[in-house]
């Protein structure tokens, strides 16, 4: 940015070019589809020369710990001593794939998942620019999908526009999605607690002829199970994960 490190005005020439994708110093690789050795040499052949525009050249690869070991010994020479106008960004969600003679040349920072709620707040923001109708309660759902990550959720809104009819509504979540209802959920724990064998195999049958997720099925009655046991020692509805005060008279 133009008014010093630190600083991200989005107006100046350089912030544009970066939120437009086309600085000549910002260079992002995908390591997925550029893991061999000589996709590295070609890189640090490039890296040599000055930045044209900013102060430094930024090299972002992501997917990091798609390289091979070769690979990551050929780049290692170059983290240890990178030119002074060079900023490496490594990016990965598998950290543990990463070689350790890198990891202990790099600054590690770990990013939490994006809360429930920022993710719904920009989900909105999205609907609303594109003009496209919805409920709230179909984009909480989405949010709560995308378990933290912004990619995913906006991944599974382009599917669920492209799948609802003319809005995106609860219901065609849960179908296309193949996901139960907090009230189906709550339902077959009534079951389970009365013990009924009957009405829980029937249920499960019928939902796994329908083509429901049962794994996430599975993992979402883990949780309200747990909202119930929180519930029932403190009353507290700020600790449900799952649930709300809608539910707590099924609780």
């Amino acid at each position: 940015c133009e008014e010093g490190i630190g600083n991200q005005c989005l107006k100046c020439s350089s912030c544009q070019k970066i939120k437009d994708g086309n600085h000549p110093d910002v260079v992002e690789i995908d390591a997925a589809s550029n893991s061999t050795v000589d996709s590295v040499r070609n890189l640090i052949e490039n890296i040599s020369y000055q930045p044209i525009l900013s102060r430094y050249k930024v090299y972002i690869i992501d997917e990091v710990h798609n390289m091979s070991n070769s690979a990551f010994n050929a780049l290692l020479k170059t983290l240890e001593e990178p030119p002074s106008f060079v900023i490496f960004i490594l990016a990965t969600t598998e950290p543990q794939k990463i070689l350790p003679t890198i990891l202990s040349r790099v600054q590690r920072y770990d990013f939490s998942k994006v809360s429930n709620e920022d993710i719904f707040l920009n989900l909105k923001r999205v609907l609303d620019m594109e003009k496209i109708p919805y409920e709230d309660e179909a984009l909480k759902e989405i949010s709560y999908l995308a378990d933290g990550g912004v990619r995913d959720s906006l991944s599974l809104l382009e599917q669920a526009v492209s799948y609802c009819d003319k809005k995106v509504n609860l219901k065609d979540i849960y179908s296309l999605f193949g996901i139960l209802s907090k009230k189906e959920k709550l339902t077959f724990i009534s079951a389970i607690e009365k013990k009924d064998s009957v009405k829980i195999i029937s249920f499960l049958k019928e939902k796994y002829q329908r083509g429901v997720d049962l794994l996430r099925f599975h993992q979402d009655i883990l949780k309200i199970l747990k909202d119930i046991y929180i519930y029932n020692l403190t009353s507290d509805e700020k600790l449900l994960e799952v649930l709300n005060k809608e539910y707590n008279k099924d609780i």
